[in-house]
């Protein structure tokens, strides 16, 4: 049959099939080299992202500390005056009002007005300190009674240092509680406890412009008794997620492993989403903290038939250009 043919079929049959071949070769070790291309440039991009939104959050808890540190030195916090004026003040306005006066102006409180003042200075919710038994002393908005401690450990845990409480999500605000020790100058120990938001941390770990179509930052937190884990901002695919706690025992042992060696995590798959994933955590300054880029394991290796699409089309047209 093939002696039937002519030498010019011939000749185009073995033209086909050597650019056939030579584009299957081609595609192969261009497809090689390009996956492992991708795969550098999406590990890259994870670790970049990790490094610079963990060095902000950082920034962000440094400041919290430095508002308490500040606190802890002010004369007016040290030197605040353990007598109970209430008694003298309300006899003189009794007194004025008994001879016909105007009721004298309530003075305000200096405490609190410094506290006030360090609220908007560092941008915090509110500032309170509060007594040993958990007594509010003074506070920011004024408010008196009982300190309620938002996880059991803010006040207990802040007379020894600094401490972050757990972070709560509280309508569409994240809430958190910094605390640390403060003693006057008359030998009296109290707590200072501040309240911040998270919002603009979570706001910018929202940003997946250099993540591709998976890619996302999550911001962990350990719990106060070691135990968990709690992953704080919502994930990519569920913007409206609560906070998620891990009690999963393998990424614990990872969590904890990352916390004491200090080192770059990376892991074929995880759990934090249920599905394969590339992940790379980064340890934050502050004690407890991760901060974890990961992306679908399949779009982080180039596996997800993205980069096959891309090379069928062009070996098509390779080969029609061929034949033309």
């Amino acid at each position: 049959m093939l002696k039937k043919l002519k030498i010019s079929t011939k000749i185009g049959a073995v033209v086909v099939a050597l650019t056939m071949l030579s584009v299957i070769v081609i595609s192969f070790f261009s497809y090689r080299y390009n996956q492992k291309a991708v795969e550098q440039k999406n590990i890259t991009a994870l670790s970049s992202s990790s490094s610079s939104h963990a060095l902000v959050v950082d920034q962000q808890l440094s400041s919290i500390e430095l508002s308490i540190k500040v606190i802890q030195q002010a004369d007016v916090v040290k030197n605040q005056s353990t007598g109970d004026t209430s008694a003298d003040n309300g006899g003189g306005a009794d007194l004025m009002a008994m001879f016909g006066g105007e009721e004298a102006p309530a003075e305000s409180n200096p405490l609190t007005d410094y506290l006030s003042s360090q609220k908007e200075v560092f941008n915090l919710q509110e500032v309170y300190l509060v007594a040993d038994n958990k007594t509010i002393v003074a506070a920011s908005d004024g408010s008196t009674g009982n300190f309620s401690d938002p996880d059991g450990y803010t006040v207990d845990k802040g007379k020894s240092g600094i401490y972050f409480s757990t972070i709560t999500k509280q309508g569409e605000q994240y809430i958190g509680y910094a605390s640390g020790p403060v003693t006057t100058q008359a030998g009296v120990a109290q707590v200072i406890v501040v309240k911040f938001s998270l919002n603009h941390v979570i706001n910018l770990l929202a940003d997946y412009s250099q993540l591709g179509k998976t890619g996302e930052l999550l911001l962990i937190r350990k719990s106060a008794d070691n135990k968990s884990y709690a992953i704080i901002n919502p994930s990519r695919i569920d913007k409206k997620a609560p906070i998620k706690v891990i009690k999963e025992e393998s990424l614990l042992q990872e969590l904890n492993k990352l916390e004491t060696e200090n080192k770059t995590w990376q892991k074929a798959s995880n759990p934090f989403n249920g599905s394969p994933t590339m992940a790379i955590a980064k340890p934050l300054q502050h004690t407890g903290w991760v901060l974890v880029g990961q992306m679908s394991f399949e779009e982080a290796t180039a596996t997800d038939g993205s980069l096959n699409k891309v090379f069928w089309y062009a070996g098509v047209c390779l080969t029609l250009l061929a034949l033309l």
